[in-house]
């Protein structure tokens, strides 16, 4: 199954002051990184795309619904949803109801009738047209659109590609690996080491802190 945080649909706004205690280098990690993972291309246009907007993780009472996970910056969107993509499925489902459950959403699908089938369906991502998705505000960018982007420095120099985004609670951090070196660079997603993000020619502008 395909890694749903490839093309999940929370907004960032890059560069944002969010609290970071700095750069730092790690061994490359053992899961996938989202560069190693089917989505879409970084080039596509929204309105082409389907975007991950919950996972789907246990039934909720034996009708069939079920609990999903959130992987969205504006879950009180998905209460008005209409009909949503299951998976791979070229076809929508129509959402037969769909409430808050603490910090999940209980979902009712068509089609989806007994806890058995929700079993069956544990971590399937739930997607909407990208046209659906909440409107980005100026400054901000859908995670898709920044993987494998050219990662350089205030002088020019390429310092890698980046390769994942980490949520680590406080704020997010960018994932840097550059050919040929054993560990990926770490960047806080902060206005004082991320300049600037052209996304028409895929490269990122950052300051590495002194300490880097």
């Amino acid at each position: 199954m395909p890694n749903p945080d490839s093309n999940r649909p929370v907004r960032r706004t890059a560069p944002v002051v969010r609290r970071s205690d700095g750069p730092a280098r790690r061994e490359h990690p053992r899961q996938p990184l989202l560069s190693d993972t089917p989505g879409p291309d970084r080039s596509t246009p929204i309105d082409a795309v389907k975007l991950t907007v919950a996972i789907i993780e246990r039934p909720h009472g034996v009708r069939g619904e079920f609990q999903a996970s959130l992987i969205t910056d504006t879950p009180d969107r998905l209460l008005k949803l209409k009909s949503i993509f299951l998976g791979d499925e070229t076809q929508p489902r129509r959402v037969q109801a769909c409430r808050r459950h603490q910090d999940r959403v209980v979902f009712k699908l068509s089609g989806i009738d007994s806890p058995e089938q929700v079993k069956a369906l544990s971590k399937t991502p739930l997607r909407i047209p990208g046209q659906a998705a909440a409107p980005l505000k100026e400054g901000e960018f859908f995670i898709y659109q920044l993987i494998d982007s050219t990662v350089v420095d205030e002088s020019g120099a390429e310092l890698g590609k980046l390769v994942d985004i980490m949520e680590t609670g406080a704020n997010e951090v960018y994932v840097v690996r550059a050919e040929g070196v054993k560990d990926d660079l770490l960047l806080p997603n902060i206005p004082s080491v991320v300049l600037e993000i052209d996304i028409e020619n895929a490269r990122i502008v950052v300051h590495p802190p002194e300490y880097y």
